[in-house]
């Protein structure tokens, strides 16, 4: 699947069906519902979701999988779970205080982590030498086929362990 990035204000993706949205960026995107991403069924995988109205909106449904994922200052809702959906949200940069259901299993990390982007304020989202999302990633979650390459094309898994966000950190 191609990557998706979108950093104008733009309409949010929605989609009623299955979905997987892998080594993408979503920025700046406003919608009532679901500013970077509002679904059925999702499985989202290293990406990044930043100041979105908010970030990922799931209505309905199950077997949802938000994993490796990047979500910074999404008007406070990362990720808002509605109507008994369930969904797994795993190793995630995120504030759990900024999930929104009761439906899911969340093991996350937020607390003490550094960042470090090359170049935020020019939408350069990779990674920097220093920063904790190198390696801090997992592939460890059965029958879940994650992405091979990062949204340059360049190969995941450099390290021990995958990244968390669309880019690989590249030596």
């Amino acid at each position: 699947m191609p990557s998706i990035f979108l950093t104008t204000p733009m309409v949010t993706v929605l989609v009623a069906g299955p979905v997987d949205i892998n080594n993408s960026v979503f920025k700046n995107n406003t919608a009532v519902k679901g500013g970077g991403v509002y679904t059925l069924h999702l499985q989202a995988t290293n990406n990044l979701i930043v100041n979105n109205s908010d970030g990922i909106h799931i209505y309905y449904g199950d077997e949802h999988m938000i994993v490796n994922n990047v979500f910074i200052n999404n008007n406070n809702v990362d990720i808002n779970i509605t109507n008994s959906a369930i969904a797994t949200i795993k190793n995630n940069y995120l504030d759990t205080n900024n999930i929104y259901g009761s439906h899911f299993k969340s093991s996350n990390i937020f607390m003490g982590v550094t960042l470090d982007f090359i170049n935020e304020a020019n939408n350069n989202y990779h990674l920097a030498s220093s920063s904790d999302l190198i390696d801090a990633g997992t592939t460890d979650i059965d029958n879940f086929i994650f992405p091979s390459l990062d949204i340059d094309g360049n190969p995941r898994i450099l390290g021990s362990r995958i990244d968390i966000g669309p880019y690989e950190f590249q030596n």
